[in-house]
Formats: structure tokens, C-alpha cells, sequence
């Protein structure tokens, strides 16, 4: 597990997020929506991408339920928005930096669940701004950020707030499934 910490508080998480066996549940449903999901374009800022943004209800509160419990140690507030869950599928491409939009007022934070890990390239960079002690620590005082960027992995997740600057980097091959939900957190 890796933490990124400002003011003591969880800046940015990664962690294993989901088992197994809800990851193979998941693979297997979008599996079979597959061959039916037209490529979109959210904005200038994705390349194409396949997406599924209705998740059913028991996937959506196996989900839930297993990142409630997993993210309980961390803040005093962790309540995942079954309401905003998306899977994307990307095979190429770079995300340009950008900071994401809550659709529903309440959420805060982003979590990204990597489904799969077979591709290269296309990994995040979260761009956290650096701390005084950062700074008095390891110098370059001209350095305004420091790029966190977790080695994607089966299972694992990132969790970040919606204010942060996060990009990719190119997407050269592969498919690369990754899961969004959107997130209130307090700490």
C-alpha cells in the first residue's frame, strides 16, 4: 500500500481495493457487453473509449460494500456513489491533464480499480502540490509538484480528490479496463 500524506491527512491512496472474485465478476459482465458498446469521446481531453456506465445493482453494492469495508481505516467518512460507476476500455491513447467534475454535488474524491494490467503505457500520474516539508526534505524548492505514479495492478485502486491535477501517459498496447466511482470522503 501506498499513501500520500498532506497535513497528515490521506492525500492520495493506492491500494488492492476489490478481490478477486469480484473482479472476475465484473471482467465477465462487461465481457459480455463488449461486442454491443459503440467507442465514445468524452471531451478533447480522452482518446476513444468503450464505456459501460450502468453497472448492475449487485455488482454495483458487491462494489460498494467491499470498498466501504477496505477504505474504513482511513477516513472517518467513505461512502462510494452507487449512482456513478463506469468501467472504460481503452487500447491507445494519452489522457491530458485535467481535474475531474463531480456530477453529484456531495462526491469529492475519484477511484480508479485497475481490471486489468496487461497494457503499456497508459498509467496514471497524480500531481499532488509539494509540502514545506516535502521541500525542506528533499530540496528544489522551484518545484511546485510531485507526481505520484502507482504501478498499475490487478485489483488495485487509487483514490484521489476531484481538484488534483491527473493525466496518463500514451497508451501503446493492450486493453486497459479500468473502473471509476465517484466518492464522499471526509477525513
Amino acid at each position: 500500500m501506498t499513501s500520500q500524506y498532506i497535513n497528515g491527512e490521506p492525500y492520495v491512496i493506492y491500494k488492492q481495493m476489490i478481490s478477486d472474485d469480484l473482479r472476475n465478476n465484473i471482467l465477465e459482465y462487461f465481457q459480455k457487453k463488449e461486442s454491443k458498446l459503440i467507442p465514445c469521446k468524452g471531451s478533447s481531453d480522452f482518446p476513444l473509449r468503450k464505456q459501460i456506465r450502468e453497472i448492475p445493482q449487485n455488482l454495483a453494492s458487491d462494489l460498494v460494500k467491499e470498498l466501504s469495508i477496505t477504505m474504513s481505516q482511513y477516513y472517518i467518512k467513505f461512502n462510494p456513489n452507487i449512482n456513478n460507476i463506469r468501467l472504460y476500455l481503452s487500447n491507445h491513447g494519452i489522457v491530458k491533464q485535467h481535474v475531474d467534475v463531480a456530477v453529484y454535488p456531495q462526491d469529492t474524491h475519484t477511484c480508479l480499480i485497475y481490471i486489468t494490467d496487461d497494457f503499456e503505457g497508459g498509467v496514471l500520474s497524480v500531481k499532488l502540490p509539494r509540502t514545506q516539508n516535502h521541500i525542506h526534505e528533499f530540496g528544489e524548492s522551484d518545484k511546485k509538484h510531485i507526481n505520484i505514479t502507482p504501478e498499475p495492478r490487478i485489483n488495485y485502486g487509487v483514490i484521489f480528490p476531484k481538484n488534483v491535477i491527473h493525466y496518463t501517459d500514451m497508451l501503446t498496447s493492450g486493453d486497459k479496463l479500468i473502473l471509476l466511482i465517484d466518492c464522499e470522503i471526509d477525513y
